[in-house]
């Protein structure tokens, strides 16, 4: 049996608008700009307190205990966000293609860095490792 869907269609459409941004900061390896966009943007259009408290309107201030626990439901929600959200966009194509992206810059890097420390051409491709401890335990020479 299927598991339980925690988002509803409109909740789904709305992370898919982010999806851009997602792989740009994906690619830069930082999420923090994105994150704050998402969740700012989120809140604005679903506030948490009428997820938790569905009976109180908007309009009406909260109490302490109240505060608390809309606090600590949206600290739970913005966690589950961000894993639905990594896990939806991020193993997409487009994902695994900036990873790769990502993963090919390092490769030729380390390519251009071993073509530099020897005059003669090299009769094998080196592994990756073989490549990492070239460059970190060559033996000095005198």
């Amino acid at each position: 049996m299927a598991p339980h869907i925690k988002f509803s269609a409109k909740e789904i459409d709305f992370m898919k608008t982010f999806h851009d941004q997602f792989l740009n900061c994906k690619a830069e390896r930082n999420y923090e700009p994105m994150w704050n966009s998402f969740f700012e943007a989120w809140a604005a259009k679903l506030p948490e307190c009428t997820v938790v408290f569905k009976d109180i309107p908007l309009n009406v201030d909260l109490t302490k205990e109240q505060s608390a626990v809309v606090s600590k439901a949206w600290a739970l929600h913005q966690q589950c966000l961000m894993e639905k959200i990594c896990n939806d966009l991020g193993r997409s194509k487009a994902g695994r293609h900036t990873n790769g992206k990502h993963a090919a810059t390092v490769n030729k890097m380390m390519k251009n860095i071993m073509k530099k420390d020897s005059t003669e051409k090299s009769t094998c491709v080196l592994k990756p490792w073989e490549m990492y401890s070239k460059t970190h335990y060559m033996k000095v020479k005198p």
